[in-house]
């Protein structure tokens, strides 16, 4: 899967920050537009974040309104329409995640904190099922396999054509909270495979660093490319966030940078696991 994969997340950003961009240089507010085309604010303000999936008949209009009368300026911007209305693999399995699936095949490059879990990317399908079975006791054995199989299907970005960039960090409680030691052998060579890979980078952050900022938020930091900007995608028990605010990724891209200096390195992590693994044995 490519970098961009077509995705219909990214399209509908990438949309929306050209048309962004065309009413600022127009000196026109989001609430000037609305008024002019008889829409709500709200309207114009998904669009422009891509929060909606925008319909030929809106950007047209808007096309019109912006003086956007080159042809193949417009054609562009239909297609773009196009790709931002299409169906990915992920939402035929009906994923609770399916907003961060979209953006993770469309990344470029993804940082990961975890205070107690492997990320879904490194997991192998043994140490999947156990997680998925803690995290959320009431799924069904069809929703543990589509989820799996979903998994399954996003590692593929990690050994592709164009593989995604990954650094991980992992809080020690991740490998101590491993239950059963056959998963947790089984996850932990595993990870030992995968920081093998040119764009995988796994590191330990050890109990000895002790208390700091993000000690109890875990989250991905998501970058895609230039016009479709980054997401900070922080999961919890009842709902999703998606932070995209240039204060808020400056923020994350911060703490991520403390997390990675403070951390084992990558070299002193694979010593770290491969004595832990020694231990289980």
């Amino acid at each position: 899967m490519a970098g961009d994969s077509g995705s219909p997340t990214v399209r509908r950003r990438q949309l929306g920050g050209l048309l962004r961009r065309r009413r600022e240089a127009l000196g026109l507010s989001a609430q000037e537009v609305a008024e002019r085309l008889l829409v709500s604010p709200a309207k114009i303000s998904r669009l422009e974040t891509g929060q909606r999936a925008p319909q030929q008949r809106d950007i047209r209009d808007l096309c019109d309104l912006y003086g956007i009368s080159d042809p193949a300026e417009r054609d562009a911007l239909m297609s773009l329409v196009a790709e931002a209305r299409k169906l990915g693999w992920w939402q035929e399995m009906d994923l609770p995640t399916s907003a961060y699936v979209d953006l993770e095949g469309a990344a470029t490059q993804l940082g990961n904190w975890e205070t107690a879990l492997v990320p879904g990317l490194l997991q192998t399908p043994a140490y999947a099922e156990w997680a998925l079975l803690s995290w959320d006791r009431r799924l069904t054995p069809d929703q543990v396999e589509q989820a799996a199989r979903a998994r399954r299907r996003r590692q593929e970005r990690l050994t592709g054509d164009d593989p995604l960039t990954v650094r991980a960090i992992l809080d020690e409680s991740v490998l101590r909270r491993m239950n059963g030691s056959g998963i947790a052998r089984g996850q932990l060579e595993h990870l030992l495979a995968l920081s093998e890979l040119p764009t995988v980078s796994i590191q330990i952050l050890p109990y000895e660093v002790g208390l700091h900022e993000a000690v109890n938020s875990p989250f991905a930091l998501l970058d895609l490319d230039v016009t479709a900007g980054g997401v900070v995608f922080v999961e919890g028990l009842v709902g999703y966030l998606y932070l995209e605010k240039p204060e808020q990724l400056a923020r994350y891209r911060e703490v991520f940078q403390w997390l990675r200096n403070a951390a084992l390195s990558p070299a002193d992590t694979t010593v770290f696991i491969s004595d832990y693994v020694q231990k289980l044995r």
